[in-house]
């Protein structure tokens, strides 16, 4: 099975404490449904050994967020789809295969490939951009 969402409102930064954040949600300011990914640019060894160097992921409120482990991500011109491990998808108590449908040509779709690109570069294959 698959999850789907609807997201009218995509958005891409780094924030002030060097964490790529990557979001998708239903409305900019009345968000209900929404799949957060953030990822730290500077991760130590005590990092690793937490498990903090690994994605963290937010699905549509705290109590559904995990550090997991996301095998891969496609992203296409109104289309993101990610997948998971099945033991995060267990956590964020979703499906293993999330679709997120989004508007084509969206403003922010190039920032979105960008973060996107950082968060997984060294992760050969896991992320595929069509746009």
């Amino acid at each position: 099975m698959t999850t789907k969402i609807e997201s009218s409102f995509l958005y891409a930064q780094v924030d002030e404490n060097d964490v790529i954040m990557v979001g998708f949600a239903d409305d900019e300011f009345e968000t209900s449904n929404y799949i957060l990914l953030q990822k730290a640019l500077v991760i130590n060894e005590q990092d690793k050994k937490l498990g903090l160097d690994k994605v963290h992921i937010t699905y549509s409120n705290q109590v559904n967020s995990t550090y997991g482990e996301i095998l891969k991500v496609v992203l296409k011109n109104g289309l993101a789809e990610i997948t998971f491990d099945s033991k995060t998808a267990n956590e964020l108590n979703i499906d293993e295969q999330l679709e997120i449908i989004f508007p084509p040509n969206n403003t922010k779709l190039a920032e979105v490939k960008h973060y996107l690109a950082q968060m997984f570069a060294g992760k050969d294959g896991v992320f595929n951009s069509e746009v």
